[in-house]
């Protein structure tokens, strides 16, 4: 029915508006059949309120939230489907799901970090093919005179321009290899966030440890991820403590493992799989924050080092002049 998924800050204002509907005593169809009377997105309203017919008719929630070619993602129907029993609260999990979509549209700002990081690179090639060219047109009777740095830019720019087709080679091959070895041994700390929350609501509704952690397993949308929890939930069955399970896992901070280990030791795993959930949540903006003062420290030093080099004969032959 609806072929393009919804943007994360659309998904994100849709499941607020659920879960405060469900919250005021609403039930899940007369919270949807509001919602298509309100969105103000037209696809998302058409699509709602063909939901609310199915649901009319005697459809279950799930049938009927999730017809062929639904606009939510798919970890948002995993979710759904592997409800682990009708004791469970929607609620709870609607906001788990507005937790992790709630982080997923912070990476949205990162997404404008990465366009200003590419505008960045654009402005140096810009310099080093437009304007240094200038530069090294006036100090052509400077010989090996040129202080050292100037040297440095100018022959950049003179290879720049040689070799400029192999630059976006090798910036697309260093984006791809980055994105392969953070995806290849790490989860994102967004991703955490999310089964970590998962489980701490899972618990809190009465779930044991295995239960939570298979249906967290089964909600994730991503093999590598599933293997991950499922190899936890396998050392646990075979009599490995929960914090334990979480060490050999190798892909969790010792913090982690002592905050579990805490929380497994005083009976309050809920507790503990929330304080994690919210370290993660607060890792992934520090992570960002970082990035972007690194990056920032790093455009001023270049442009500052390409400003100064240019100009550099220019100050010491008026330095001679004078």
């Amino acid at each position: 029915m609806i072929k393009n998924k919804l943007d994360n800050f659309t998904l994100l204002v849709f499941l607020q508006q659920f879960r405060i509907l469900l919250a005021g005593g609403h039930s899940a169809a007369q919270s949807l059949k509001m919602l298509a009377e309100t969105s103000g997105l037209l696809r998302l309203r058409t699509y709602l309120h063909a939901v609310n017919k199915l649901l009319e008719s005697g459809g279950s929630l799930n049938e009927s939230l999730f017809m062929k070619g639904h606009p939510f993602p798919a970890g948002m129907e995993h979710c759904f489907h592997n409800m682990p029993d009708k004791n469970f609260s929607l609620e709870k999990l609607i906001y788990s799901l507005e937790e992790n979509y709630k982080l997923q549209s912070g990476s949205d700002g990162q997404r404008i970090g990465l366009i200003t990081w590419f505008f960045g690179l654009f402005l140096f090639t810009l310099i080093m093919v437009l304007i240094t060219p200038i530069f090294q047109n006036m100090y052509q009777g400077f010989g090996s005179n040129l202080p050292i740095p100037t040297v440095i830019v100018i022959g950049f720019s003179i290879f720049l321009k040689k070799y400029w087709i192999v630059i976006p080679f090798l910036l697309i091959l260093f984006f791809i290899l980055t994105i392969f070895l953070k995806n290849k041994f790490k989860i994102p700390d967004s991703r955490l966030h999310y089964i970590f929350s998962l489980l701490s609501n899972q618990i809190e509704n009465g779930a044991d440890i295995k239960q939570a952690l298979s249906w967290a397993a089964s909600s994730l949308d991503k093999q590598r991820y599933q293997e991950r929890i499922h190899l936890i939930l396998n050392l646990i069955s075979n009599g490995s403590s929960i914090s334990e399970a979480f060490r050999q896992a190798r892909i969790f901070p010792e913090f982690v493992v002592h905050v579990i280990g805490f929380g497994e030791k005083g009976k309050d795993l809920s507790a503990a799989f929330k304080n994690v959930a919210g370290y993660y949540r607060r890792q992934q903006k520090l992570d960002f924050i970082w990035f972007s003062f690194i990056f920032f420290i790093l455009l001023i030093a270049l442009f500052g080092f390409i400003i100064i080099a240019l100009y550099l004969p220019l100050f010491h032959m008026a330095g001679t002049i004078g």
